[in-house]
């Protein structure tokens, strides 16, 4: 478990008449919050009583501890130092909405609430005739901050599943208003949360904010959104995992609209941290995953100029994910027909993804005729990108670098682009480590627009095993496509495979250590162009009997160089037994180590190659062990002598 902080408290609020003051740190001890039925605590009413210096039963309320309350509302005035408690809950209770407004100016201000263990926090209404449970800003002053704490032994609990939990800024008809937000609960035990939806951030701000997890945590929302909302981008935007997550929504956005953000296990975790995400309904359902969405289709945050920026970092952890259709990156255009982009990364080494689609950066389908002339190169360029170092990624079909449509009115001759709007879509993905696994098709860069766009689709496999119905290049129309597979390490398995393949490091050739097994087990590899395989390369060829083996169809040339590998799944070689394991259109080289006159490959037998350069063949037969085959001569020698002698 991880080591919780506990700052020793040295000062809070005490009330004194009608008002409360700040004490500074060593005069007083904490206020105590037992809830009676007053709607506020704002510092500022006469008679509020939810407040005690001394523990139960010196409450001001004469008679029994009272166990719920309205509103509980924390303004500027009730605040103190970081880490000082301002206000302890030591036995359960409930109230109908919880807020935390603005702390000033001061970076060190935070309302900080304690739970003490055994005690439960729960929220199970909202805020006055808001739609919110639970919020943590919403202030009409410019430039204020927002900073609350949440610690203790104890548990927070949200249970309002028609309300809102939100961190939220102010927008005036004036204009943006900027808001700093942080809301800690690092030293908390517990934290549940069960709403309509989760906004952390979320609504008009314009600067940087911060929601750091409890060590175990449940969110069960129709929507989880981090990081979303219309304003300028900020920076310097982090959402921090606990120990223990589980996030079961229907729809987890990461980065929305013009927002730039990181989602990230906190540090400091012991062990290997842990976050699920499911559907809403827990289980076997699944949720859909937006990450760096700038249209705003995930139907948060709107476009604009402003490029988002969103980073999904589970490297430190591990994930268990399932997902229905999963879009990193999502370009757009605000109103004013402003380009927009969009950079999106999901990382992740340990643990399991399990997704119906994934689609690696797509632009929108849209019909503009804007004077792009004195825009930035590259400027609206969405970018979706998996780094994938292990673990499994289980996949239906792949979509990487997608071009839905343009309308042809942006294409003026009479104003050439000086950079392609929201039409370069850029997806790349890279496994170093782990099993990843497209049982249909994987399409790199892909057109259904009729401008000159172009779009971009890379897989880098310099590690673990890709398996995959088909790896194919999409329709380009009238625009321009980059397909790339660069392979310098690692094994594929793929059943039509419809670019030229290099299995070799083109950087260093003859040093890339790539293996081909074609097909998903035993199987057939189409390779839809020429295949060339590096010194250093691997073919795998797996054989179970006579009729059913692997086999490599290439439609252009094959030039071949490095390993041949047999592996036999329940053949006994049988001299004299003949396989063709590759036909090309040309062929040349041969494999290392093995021709004709035999060699012991890594399974049991002794085999020999027969290239048959003019037909394009490579059959791979069964000879005598040279053991075998001295003896044969021997005899053979010895039964003319006897001849002769006669």
């Amino acid at each position: 478990m991880r080591r919780k902080s506990r700052t020793a408290v040295v000062g809070a609020l005490v009330v004194i008449g009608l008002a409360c003051a700040i004490v500074a740190p060593g005069q007083a001890a904490n206020l105590y919050w037992f809830g009676d039925a007053d709607d506020n605590w704002d510092t500022n009413t006469a008679g509020n009583t939810n407040w005690s210096t001394t523990p139960p039963p010196t409450n001001t309320e004469a008679g029994a501890i009272p166990t719920t309350a309205d509103d509980v509302f924390f303004d500027n005035q009730d605040k103190a130092a970081t880490g000082v408690v301002t206000s302890i809950v030591p036995n359960s209770m409930s109230v109908d909405g919880l807020t935390f407004q603005h702390t000033g100016a001061g970076a060190s201000d935070y309302h900080t609430l304690q739970i003490d263990g055994g005690a439960t926090l729960t929220v199970d209404g909202r805020v006055g005739t808001t739609s919110n449970a639970m919020m943590l800003g919403l202030t009409t002053i410019d430039g204020v901050t927002t900073r609350a704490a949440v610690t203790g032994d104890g548990t927070l609990t949200v249970n309002s599943p028609s309300y809102d939990f939100r961190m939220t800024g102010f927008r005036h008809a004036g204009g943006v208003k900027r808001s700093a937000l942080a809301l800690d609960m690092s030293g908390l035990d517990t934290f549940h949360a069960t709403v309509n939806e989760f906004l952390a951030p979320g609504g008009y701000i314009n600067t940087t904010s911060q929601l750091t997890l409890a060590e175990t945590n449940t969110i069960t929302a129709d929507a989880t959104v981090f990081c979303a909302w219309g304003g300028s981008a900020g920076a310097g935007n982090f959402v921090h995992l606990g120990q223990t997550n589980t996030l079961h929504t229907n729809k987890l956005v990461i980065s929305g609209g013009r927002a730039s953000s990181t989602t990230e296990f906190a540090s400091g975790l012991s062990g290997t941290p842990t976050v699920e995400i499911r559907g809403k309904a827990g289980g076997t359902s699944r949720a859909d995953l937006w990450i760096a969405d700038q249209n705003g289709n995930a139907g948060y945050g709107s476009g604009g100029s402003s490029s988002p920026n969103g980073l999904a970092n589970f490297t430190a952890g591990s994930i268990d994910a399932m997902l229905d259709v999963a879009i990193l990156g999502r370009n757009g255009y605000y109103a004013s027909n402003q380009p927009g982009g969009a950079r999106a990364t999901l990382s992740f080494n340990e643990g399991s993804i399990d997704a119906t689609t994934i689609v690696l950066a797509r632009t929108p389908a849209v019909s503009l005729g804007y004077d792009p002339t004195g825009y930035s190169a590259g400027e609206g360029h969405t970018r979706g990108t998996i780094h994938m170092g292990g673990g499994s990624l289980t996949v239906g079909s792949m979509m990487l670098g997608e071009v839905q449509g343009h309308g042809p009115a942006q294409w003026d001759p009479d104003h050439p682009l000086k950079r392609q709007p929201s039409t370069m879509a850029t997806g790349t993905l890279n496994i170093t480590g782990g099993d990843a696994t497209v049982t249909g098709n994987v399409t790199l860069a892909h057109h259904t627009s009729t401008g000159e766009a172009t779009a971009t689709g890379i897989i880098n496999l310099s590690g673990g095993t890709l398996s995959a119905g088909s790896i194919v290049e999409g329709n380009a129309g009238s625009g321009t496509n980059v397909a790339e597979f660069n392979w310098t390490g690692g094994t594929l398995h793929v059943d039509t495979f419809g670019l030229d393949l290099l299995n070799d490091d083109p950087g260093a050739p003859g040093t890339g250590t790539g293996t081909l097994a074609p097909g998903r087990s035993i199987g057939t590899t189409s390779i839809l162009g020429d295949y060339t395989q590096g010194a250093g390369a691997t073919l795998q060829i797996e054989i179970a009997d006579f009729d059913d083996f692997d086999f490599v169809n290439v439609t252009g040339n094959a030039d071949l160089d490095g390993t041949l590998e047999v592996i036999l799944d329940g053949y006994t070689p049988t001299i004299g037994d003949q396989f063709l394991i590759l036909h090309a259109t040309t062929l040349e080289g041969t494999f290392a180590g093995i021709d004709d006159a035999g060699a012991t490959l890594a399974s049991p037998g002794y085999w020999g190659l027969n290239y048959d350069y003019e037909a394009g063949d490579v059959y791979l037969h069964v000879l005598p062990e040279p053991a075998t085959m001295t003896l044969l001569a021997l005899g053979a020698a010895c039964l003319a002598l006897r001849r002769r002698k006669r």
